[in-house]
């Protein structure tokens, strides 16, 4: 389980350099080497997610997934880009398979014929 704090949003926009050594400690399951990598790209990712989608509750769902597949597939990962670039296009895949759902473009159909003032507010899980 993967907590999510404050100070990991409010990173600069480019992610650390990662170390080839640290990803193939992270896939043998060294936990100090995953929470590397988590605070290498944590900051930038989330961010990527955040403005993509604009809405912080969708936001946090989806960087958990962007997380959960940057772990399964980290065996894959090799040195020929950079971590942060490879984790990114990850975020990007994930933020457009949300934004092409069906669900999302009912959801931005409904929204659309909402007047104004009964529209929820940005992020609310209301169930209205």
């Amino acid at each position: 389980v993967i907590t999510f704090c404050a100070r990991d949003w409010a990173a600069p926009t480019t992610a650390a350099p990662v170390a080839p050594a640290v990803a193939a400690r992270a896939v043998a399951g060294d936990k100090a080497a995953r929470r590397a990598l988590y605070d290498a790209v944590a900051g930038p990712v989330f961010a990527l997610v955040l403005r993509i989608v604009r809405e912080r509750a969708t936001a946090e769902d989806l960087f958990q997934d962007v997380l959960e597949q940057m772990y399964r597939q980290l065996p894959a990962w090799r040195d020929e880009a950079p971590f942060g670039f490879w984790v990114r296009q990850i975020a990007m895949r994930r933020c457009l398979m949300h934004l092409r759902s069906p669900w999302q473009r009912v959801r931005q159909a409904m929204s659309d014929l909402l007047p104004e003032a009964d529209r929820p507010p940005p992020g609310c899980r209301c169930r209205s």
